[in-house]
């Protein structure tokens, strides 16, 4: 069964492409946060640029 909170989809890139709104306001969003909780759910990858954007977090 897939977890839309948990199992990866995408990378934080191929997310900014499908979204289509820079890398560097993606990044942002991803490290930035708003009364102590991130701004978008991601899951900690398990090497550099590899998938973190769960589907939850696209939509």
């Amino acid at each position: 069964m897939v977890d839309r909170f948990t199992d990866e989809l995408l990378t934080p890139a191929e997310t900014s492409s499908y979204l289509e709104i820079p890398y560097s306001t993606l990044t942002s969003w991803l490290n930035g946060k708003a009364a102590g909780a991130p701004l978008i759910h991601a899951v900690e990858p398990t090497r550099k640029r590899q998938l973190s954007i769960p589907f939850i977090a696209v939509a």
